[in-house]
């Protein structure tokens, strides 16, 4: 077979049709140009004749993509959802009963216990859901395999990554400076997070609970050193002022909470 190689990315792929293979059968690959083929720089590969009746299933099974974006703050701990994306194969339902998933180390060594996503209808996407998982000591890597009667398959590895989120350690309010009731004037200074990684900024919001908050401005982060606000806004009785951590993704729910009271000269 023959197929043109667009110099456009660091890969291609290649479907092969249904061959008749033996268990010595290799499959080699050669840059060609034009009738001229470099056969002493051919790369070659065992193919592996995959038998659902005594085999788990192969590599080309495996889900096209694992996506876990962690939501929990805190390092060593994670929640979200895990979702998996399913290979573009008609014939996933009959081979595959359902996906194993599990954190290993470095070395991709078991660690920990594991969940089992069974295959669900003609659904394209299987989630699991984590909240405030534990991680092993080491964890490295989140590794998915395909399983059957026959057994496990190989895994897909992808990376672990334990987002670390920090909120400020302190933060207060200089004062009143304006007059009017029902607005205030002045400056929040801030203290960074304990962990500055990835801030790039602090959000201040006008707040009465954790539902009701009204954006009052940002402050640019600047690693571990204190950053200063300048605010002029309208209040209302029973607010407070809320500082948190600002990421690429999103803002902090928690964050340094502030009093206010309402300076209105009296005449």
């Amino acid at each position: 077979w023959t197929f043109e190689l667009w110099q456009e990315g660091e890969q291609a792929s290649f479907s092969l049709p249904g061959v008749q293979a033996d268990g010595n059968s290799k499959v080699e690959v050669v840059a060609a140009y034009g009738k001229t083929e470099l056969w002493q720089a051919a790369q070659s590969c065992q193919v592996s004749d995959f038998d659902l009746k005594t085999m788990p299933p192969s590599e080309a099974f495996l889900p096209s993509s694992v996506d876990f974006p962690d939501e929990h703050v805190d390092q060593g701990m994670v929640s979200g959802t895990m979702r998996l994306k399913l290979p573009q194969l008609e014939n996933v339902k009959s081979v595959v009963t359902s996906y194993v998933v599990y954190f290993a180390d470095l070395h991709g060594n078991h660690l920990g216990k594991e969940w089992h996503l069974p295959i669900e209808g003609g659904r394209s996407t299987l989630e699991l859901r984590l909240d405030a998982v534990a991680l092993p000591i080491s964890a490295q890597w989140i590794m998915v395999s395909g399983e059957n009667s026959a057994g496990r398959g190989p895994p897909l590895r992808t990376k672990l990554v334990d987002i670390v989120r920090s909120r400020p350690v302190h933060a207060n309010f200089s004062g009143d400076e304006d007059p009017v009731e029902l607005q205030i004037e002045g400056r929040v200074m801030i203290t960074p997070a304990q962990n500055p990684t990835n801030v790039i900024a602090y959000s201040i919001y006008l707040a009465k609970d954790s539902q009701e908050r009204t954006l009052l401005g940002r402050v640019a982060a600047s690693g571990s050193k204190a950053v200063t606000f300048k605010l002029h806004a309208a209040y209302k009785a029973g607010q407070h002022l809320l500082v948190v951590s600002s990421y690429s993704d999103l803002d902090m729910k928690e964050g340094v909470v502030i009093p206010v009271e309402d300076f209105v000269e009296a005449y």
